[in-house]
């Protein structure tokens, strides 16, 4: 998922007068550091609230973006692109549910996952939510490898008959289309007043 922000015709039909003054390679630069000033205000102002209400980390979201700027040109485009990947569920905060164990089976439980004895692990509580656990009943947490050796990463799983679910959350790009969906004029409207700056420091 990606954003271009650039110049457009009608942005500059209301300036044609001011723009007369001006010869081609100074509008170039204006028109260029105009794209390049907004799309570097909008990003951590996106990613700011990609993380409203969501239990992601801006260091994660960060990593999951990436921002070009324009050149140098007549038309300039910068763009701010939000990678597809999934997003598993252990960045969620995985935390293992437990249960009493069935009467008259022994259960030693499991310290290191914060199981007690008599008791059995019975799913999984995540905070996709900040603030607001949500819990996977029958669900259980691996950790991921990394090739052929193990990783540093958690995944949460359920058994489907045979086989191995992998479960996923909320993912940034999901985020960042709901993001720019909303802020689609306040863009556009920022961008014009940064070319009306440029064109004001360029014809005084």
């Amino acid at each position: 998922m990606s954003i271009a922000i650039r110049i457009t015709t009608a942005d500059l039909e209301a300036q044609a007068d001011r723009l007369q003054r001006m010869d081609a390679a100074a509008l170039q630069e204006a028109a260029t550091r105009a794209v390049n000033e907004t799309v570097t205000k909008f990003e951590p102002a996106a990613r700011h609230l990609m993380n409203l209400g969501i239990n992601l980390t801006d260091a994660y979201v960060s990593s999951r973006m990436a921002t070009v700027l324009a050149p140098l040109s007549a038309n300039p485009v910068a763009t701010i692109t939000a990678r597809g990947d999934l997003t598993i569920l252990g960045h969620y905060s995985p935390v293992i549910l437990s249960a009493p164990a069935p009467s008259g089976k022994r259960a030693k439980g499991d310290p290191k996952r914060g199981i007690p004895p008599g008791y059995k692990a019975s799913g999984v509580s995540v905070e996709v939510t900040r603030g607001e656990r949500k819990d996977i009943p029958g669900a259980f947490t691996m950790t991921l490898r990394r090739g052929l050796d193990a990783g540093e990463q958690v995944g949460v799983f359920l058994r489907e008959g045979g086989n191995l679910k992998h479960l996923y959350g909320v993912a940034p790009y999901s985020l960042f289309r709901a993001t720019i969906d909303a802020q689609q004029q306040i863009i556009g409207d920022q961008l014009v007043d940064e070319m009306l700056d440029e064109l004001d420091e360029v014809i005084e």
